[in-house]
């Protein structure tokens, strides 16, 4: 899927899943939901064509969840408010690192929609939001740097391991490239 599509895609199953938790305040309805991504993720575990699209799912049932419980207990003066900063963290590390960014904003406008009592407070734990999400940002960016590189330096032990098998003069050759890489 071309990158643009993809982060398309992802920002709005988020859209969709805070959407749906704005409208659906309720915690028996987050019970049914839960109920509903047990038996999706059981039926998804089986079926191979859906192994590709359980990231979006999980991620999809994972943000209704949180954010309709939080939106049930009280939206941002919510007791179980701080479940949005690992919903920031598993976004950025599991979708692209931008979809963070787009979560906290598509939440912010939602939580400004129901204000309740104390604006500036309110105020306060929207701009924790944005404080948080160039952190979950900077984390998502390292962890996909870290991925490529596990993937790098896997193609390139299998070319090692390749070659090591071939004559006694490169496997010298390949012993100094290991330990250059090791080091």
């Amino acid at each position: 899927m071309p990158a643009v599509r993809r982060i398309i895609t992802q920002n709005l199953i988020l859209l969709l899943a805070l959407t749906l938790a704005f409208f659906f305040k309720s915690l028996q309805l987050t019970a049914i939901v839960v109920v509903v991504y047990i038996l999706t993720n059981f039926i998804t575990r089986t079926s191979e064509s859906a192994k590709k699209y359980k990231t979006y799912l999980d991620f999809f049932f994972l943000t209704l969840i949180t954010f309709s419980i939080i939106f049930a207990t009280g939206g941002l003066t919510s007791p179980v408010f701080f479940l949005s900063y690992f919903l920031l963290f598993g976004v950025s590390l599991l979708f692209e690192p931008s979809a963070a960014l787009s979560l906290a904003t598509i939440s912010s406008i939602f939580f400004l929609l129901n204000p309740r009592q104390d604006m500036l407070a309110e105020l306060l734990q929207i701009a924790s939001l944005f404080l948080i999400s160039p952190i979950a940002l900077i984390f998502g960016s390292q962890y996909l740097k870290i991925i490529e590189e596990e993937r790098k330096l896997a193609v390139i032990s299998k070319d090692l391991e390749y070659i090591d098998q071939s004559s006694p003069q490169e496997s010298q050759a390949v012993e100094e490239i290991k330990k250059e890489i090791s080091s």
